[in-house]
């Protein structure tokens, strides 16, 4: 890193004056247009303690949406309400490079109609950049972010470093959205 070089005077362009922020699940999904089959993807850097996910699906479970692959980089105990929507068919298929705590158990026990594909988290990744698995919408738990959609792991109450298992899903799914507790200037 000798030769990195910060440019002191950056800025961001503010002539860009987007305000990507929406006020509700309802508002967001409504611009979304989530249709049955739908593949939706989410990361895990918060850990046991992202309840994204959960959230995110809870609206899908509630508009009646079926039929979904969840690609989820990880699936851990806090996604235990996950597993009545597996039993009904609102998620099919998912696609994972961890899975613990009872979703894990009822899919042990043939909970999941349809198929699970399990992958390191490098092979996920690649899986996503080669096209071989798509993603129409990637939901992006992100400790801060700006009203343009920008997004900073190192900033907010949930601050996690890095947010890299998130770059494939960023890059190649079809709409991204950031989820955050914490707006910030551009």
């Amino acid at each position: 890193f000798n030769d990195l070089k910060v440019e002191k005077n950056y800025s961001p362009d503010k002539t860009v004056k987007e305000n990507k922020i929406v006020k509700d699940f309802d508002e967001l999904f409504d611009k979304l247009n989530i249709k049955d089959g739908s593949s939706l993807s989410f990361h895990h850097h918060l850990r046991n303690g992202d309840y994204v996910l959960n959230m995110v699906m809870e609206e899908v479970h509630k508009r009646g949406i079926k039929d979904i692959t969840l690609v989820a980089s990880s699936i851990f105990p806090c996604n235990t309400p996950l597993i009545p929507m597996i039993e009904d068919g609102t998620i099919t298929n998912i696609v994972a490079s961890y899975m613990s705590g009872d979703v894990a158990k009822a899919i042990s026990k043939g909970a999941l109609k349809g198929k699970i594909l399990m992958q390191s988290h490098g092979g996920r990744a690649k899986s996503i950049m080669d096209g071989d698995v798509k993603i129409d919408v990637a939901f992006i738990a992100s400790p801060a972010c700006d009203k343009r959609g920008n997004i900073s792991a190192v900033d907010g109450t949930a601050f996690c470093g890095t947010l890299g298992y998130a770059v494939a899903d960023s890059i190649m799914a079809n709409k991204k959205v950031a989820i955050t507790d914490t707006i910030m200037e551009l």
